[in-house]
């Protein structure tokens, strides 16, 4: 089960897409076609797949999370692609706090 807010780690781009709650991601603007390398990381850095049905996107465990270390450095080219200087200087306690930045990075 997903820990809520997540993120959409697209395979072929530096690009993070948030999602803060499961109604966002039912919502029609997340049920777009994903790339089957694409993961969804959730709070707790656990990695699901997205698997494409009529009804949408499914979310499927892969049984494997992501190390922090991994994870900040997919922040940090976020945040540079978004154009913001220093992310050298980024760094988080926890994959939730790093969520928490993709968050705030995305509404500045």
């Amino acid at each position: 089960m997903v820990t809520w807010p997540a993120v959409i780690k697209l395979a072929e781009d530096s690009e993070l897409i948030y999602i803060a709650d499961l109604a966002q991601w039912q919502a029609d603007d997340c049920q777009h076609h994903f790339d089957t390398q694409d993961r969804l990381i959730d709070a707790n850095g656990l990695l699901y797949v997205v698997v494409q049905s009529s009804e949408g996107g499914n979310l499927q465990t892969t049984g494997e999370s992501v190390s922090l270390m991994q994870f900040t450095s997919w922040v940090r080219a976020h945040v540079s692609q978004l154009g913001h200087c220093c992310v050298a200087k980024l760094g988080f306690a926890s994959i939730a706090q790093a969520i928490a930045c993709v968050a705030e990075m995305d509404e500045v």
